[in-house]
């Protein structure tokens, strides 16, 4: 098999532990959205370090380089994670996950502002496609908005500028360093709030759930880690956007969540931008700006 099949499928596995994620924190009713990020990252940071020592076989090694850009990556990406779990908790599955899945966009924008990137025409007019696609989701109304999509909305604006710094950080620090600080600030970030809230002593399936949670969240990073070695993220990015399909298969199974034509309508727009974008680096047509 050639290497950028092998992208494809890991990009593929990656998008399914994508869904899969969002469907075991939407389904910890009862945990409170604090807990459930908590978990999340201080069970992902025992295979992180497990495998940095067998890398290396030394602390020293996820001390990191750039500590400045790591730690506004991890707080770019704890903001991120709080936000969409907390949307996850209180939307529709798919809704929420499409939402989310416009982050792309804003690291393009974010990488000409602040990296300067360059940025091509067609770039900044899939971005707001993918804007028209959004609002289509959130749906405002004059009199009222729905807050958790706003929430889902934000949370793709930091996770943007979380993999802008990402892209910055690969000159200087391996992947396993960049997830070991996120992971850990966003556990050291979120252990008070667990502590000061109402905490709930997982039982049962409750145990079994927030376990899951840390390991498919943990084989989402390693697949989509993995994907970007065989292939460029320009030519298999695009198949991260099957997390939006299996997100509303898994809604549609087990939340009975049939998504409005609104929402139908905006995720076209937004899985089209994608592909738009994809196609445009395909070619050198466009001029930069």
């Amino acid at each position: 098999m050639e290497s950028r099949s092998k992208g494809a499928l890991f990009m593929l596995a990656a998008a399914c532990f994508f869904a899969l994620t969002a469907a075991v924190v939407k389904s910890l009713t009862g945990i409170p959205v604090a807990e459930k990020v908590f978990f999340r990252n201080i069970i992902s940071l025992v295979p992180i370090i497990v495998l940095a020592y067998k890398k290396q076989g030394s602390k020293r090694y996820l001390a990191g380089n750039n500590k400045l850009f790591l730690i506004l990556r991890g707080i770019l990406g704890l903001i991120a994670t709080g936000g969409y779990y907390y949307a996850l908790s209180n939307a529709p599955l798919a809704d929420t996950v499409t939402l989310t899945n416009i982050y792309p966009f804003f690291v393009i924008i974010f990488s000409w502002f602040f990296i300067k990137e360059k940025i091509k025409k067609v770039h900044i007019y899939t971005f707001l496609l993918s804007l028209m696609g959004a609002v289509m989701i959130i749906r405002p109304q004059f009199d009222s908005i729905n807050l958790f999509y706003i929430f889902a909305f934000f949370s793709a604006v930091f996770t943007g500028g979380a993999y802008t710094a990402v892209k910055y950080l690969q000159k200087t620090d391996e992947t396993l360093v960049i997830m070991f600080y996120y992971s850990l600030i966003t556990a050291i970030a979120f252990l008070p709030l667990v502590l000061m809230g109402h905490f709930v002593i997982p039982k049962g399936w409750g145990l079994i759930k927030l376990l899951m949670l840390g390991v498919t969240g943990t084989m989402y990073q390693i697949c989509m880690t993995t994907a970007y070695k065989y292939a460029p993220a320009g030519e298999i990015a695009i198949y991260s956007y099957a997390s939006i399909v299996f997100s509303g298969i898994i809604g549609l199974l087990l939340w009975n969540e049939i998504p409005t034509l609104l929402s139908l309508a905006g995720s076209v727009f937004i899985i089209t931008a994608a592909f738009i974008n994809y196609k445009a680096r395909q070619t050198k047509t466009n001029e930069p700006i």
